[in-house]
């Protein structure tokens, strides 16, 4: 079974926000800067952090176990702060367009996963975010049902790259407002995160159980797992061996 481990990029946040902030147009104002790494339980931090992923990846080997992809983003408001009311960006949602690697698709099946909201859509929640202040925020940026149609397409041990062209919109003084356009890749696999210990009883109890990701075991994270009584893979895995005898 093969295992990979997302990248971690360490940035410092003053030497980030320092460049970018200053008297800018509401145009211009509102940046996506990262895909942060949530705390455990999958905890947003407030505010700037210092770690965060350079790309995602997703193990779609079981889909009974997997959420579409979750991403992060942290977002930074670069609108001047002299009055609390003024370029406060209020967010509406993420506008989010899929591309894939050439010929993984055929055009026909990119044309039915466009007109089915599931390559290009809009993902809607809300927020704000303070002028001179960064805000964090999470969706999906690849559902459950893309995450299948791909799935469809892959063996166990392969895997493909998707790109996620993500901007968030809104309004900022009554007009409208979105960030640049982020683009992020997501390795897509098959059995590239779920690392298989057999049976459910004949994993050790004492064994060290890796979890996973923060956010769903099989999302940026290689997850230890084991077949049940009935086929179904766990992941994490769950002992069901008997104690030693005394």
């Amino acid at each position: 079974m093969k295992q990979s481990t997302i990248s971690m990029t360490l940035i410092l946040a003053s030497a980030l926000i320092a460049p970018l902030m200053g008297c800018v147009d509401a145009a211009d104002s509102i940046v996506i800067l990262n895909n942060q790494i949530p705390d455990e339980g999958c905890i947003l931090k407030a505010g700037l952090n210092e770690a965060f992923f350079s790309r995602g990846q997703i193990d779609v080997i079981d889909l009974d176990q997997t959420n579409g992809y979750l991403f992060t983003p942290v977002v930074l408001n670069r609108g001047e702060a002299n009055d609390s009311r003024d370029s406060l960006f209020f967010v509406e949602g993420a506008n989010v367009d899929l591309e894939f690697v050439p010929d993984f698709f055929s055009e026909d099946e990119l044309a039915q996963l466009k007109a089915d909201g599931n390559s290009r859509f809009l993902q809607e929640f809300s927020g704000s975010v303070l002028a001179e202040g960064t805000g964090t925020f999470d969706f999906e940026i690849i559902p459950r049902t893309m995450l299948s149609a791909i799935a469809a397409k892959l063996q166990l041990g392969d895997s493909t790259r998707v790109l996620a062209k993500v901007e968030i919109v809104g309004k900022i003084n009554g007009g409208g407002a979105s960030s640049q356009v982020f683009t992020y890749p997501v390795d897509v696999c098959n059995g590239c995160l779920a690392n298989n210990l057999g049976t459910c009883d004949q994993v050790p109890l004492e064994l060290e159980i890796r979890s996973g990701g923060t956010c769903q075991p099989l999302q940026d994270g290689v997850a230890d797992c084991c077949t049940n009584t009935d086929g179904a893979l766990m992941c994490p895995a769950v002992s069901t061996a008997l104690p030693p005898e005394l």
